[in-house]
């Protein structure tokens, strides 16, 4: 840590890029072309740091309130990249306003680029608070219900957030959860549109397997897959899928199935485990119809009243393995009919072999009692020609 000799700010270079983030940001609110505006923040300390530019806590003058002060700062991105998803981002929360989504007060547009004024959540996300330890799985379906009424309040006004994660979730100092970053959001029927060539838009461990298609067209289920993923590590405190490399963590988003929750936490209910692989489906249209249905089975689990959603059937895997898998599918197809084929031919061998075989045996019983039969008749007729003959010997 050093102490900035202007402004006496004490910081570390190492994450600031350098330079005092106080004075940094004070002089790009200051080359605003809106002075009022500039002048009605007044930096306190910075909260975090990220590929569009910093977060600082600030203090509006104005209306003397804390606030979140998102400024877009120079970075690998263009500057009108930024600056479109920082519009999108503040278009989208103007859209909607619920307890459960960070308000956007104000934005601002000037030399230095845009900055945005959001509601200040004082508990930090819930990223933070997961890596000490995971949610009782009550304290998980609780949250589940209040991300779930937000997200079907976002969608009844036409917006998908298409970044559902744990960091992208905030808390209150009373610990209730606003939902923030709507910089990748787009209409409920639209395809996004702020991805270039050859990106993945998006955090690949949280990422809806259909984003990861050539030309994606998101439904609202891309977010029922968000809070999935989110309930999936509230649960078992890891995400849905990791990997050493992007790479590997997006071919397990379109190709494997994710390890239960309650292999990984074997306290968790298996109803809430059902409700959270239903969300993680790889076809959308397995997944919950909606928020709004998402948010009744949670409420139907903490209620202690049956849950819509079933549990997947061995069949159910075994197909959908073959559908991830068509190629070894249909080797595996071709081998077991060949087995099925082989045994079948055995079978009917050895049938064809015991029933010669139970045919000779006969055989063989019959000629030996037709001997026995002969035998008894011949012994027969020499008895009664004996008699005949000593019969005949008496009265001569």
């Amino acid at each position: 840590m050093i102490t900035c000799p202007t402004c006496q700010f004490g910081y570390d270079p190492a994450t600031s890029g350098g330079g005092c983030p106080r004075c940094a940001l004070n002089a790009a609110l200051q080359s605003l072309r809106e002075p009022v505006a500039a002048a009605d923040f007044e930096f306190i300390a910075e909260l975090g740091r990220g590929a569009m530019g910093s977060v600082s806590l600030a203090r509006q003058r104005s209306l003397d309130r804390l606030v979140a002060l998102k400024v877009i700062s120079p970075g690998p991105r263009p500057t009108d990249w930024l600056e479109a998803r920082l519009l999108r981002e503040a278009r989208a929360a103007a859209q909607v306003t619920h307890p459960h989504i960070v308000a956007v007060h104000e934005v601002g547009t000037g030399p230095a680029g845009m900055f945005l004024a959001m509601e200040y959540c004082e508990g930090g996300d819930l990223r933070a608070h997961l890596q000490e330890r995971p949610l009782a799985p009550r304290a998980a379906a609780v949250l589940g219900v209040k991300l779930a009424d937000a997200v079907a309040h976002a969608h009844a006004a036409g917006v998908l957030h298409r970044d559902l994660k744990p960091s992208n979730i905030l808390l209150t100092a009373a610990g209730e959860p606003k939902i923030t970053d709507f910089g990748l959001s787009s209409a409920t029927q639209g395809s996004g549109e702020l991805t270039r060539t050859g990106e993945v838009a998006g955090s690949p461990s949280y990422l809806a397997p259909e984003l990861l298609e050539a030309e994606p067209k998101p439904g609202p289920t891309v977010d029922l897959y968000g809070l999935g993923a989110i309930l999936y590590e509230c649960v078992t405190g890891r995400p849905p899928f990791t990997g050493d490399s992007t790479a590997s963590v997006l071919a397990q988003v379109q190709w494997s199935e994710p390890v239960p929750p309650r292999a990984l936490n074997p306290d968790a209910p298996r109803d809430l485990e059902t409700i959270i692989l239903k969300c993680l489906e790889k076809a959308p249209g397995v997944r919950y119809a909606d928020a709004a249905t998402l948010r009744e089975d949670l409420q139907r689990f903490l209620e202690g009243r049956p849950i819509l959603a079933r549990p997947v059937s061995l069949a159910g895997h075994v197909w959908r393995w073959a559908r991830r898998n068509p190629a070894l599918a249909g080797t595996s197809a071709a081998t077991l009919l060949l087995l099925l084929t082989v045994a079948a031919g055995s079978s009917f061998a050895a049938w064809r072999l015991d029933r010669e075989r139970d045919r000779a045996e006969a055989g063989e019983q019959r000629a030996v009692a037709a001997e026995a039969a002969t035998r008894t008749q011949l012994r027969a007729a020499l008895l009664a020609q004996a008699h005949a003959t000593r019969l005949t010997a008496r009265e001569g």
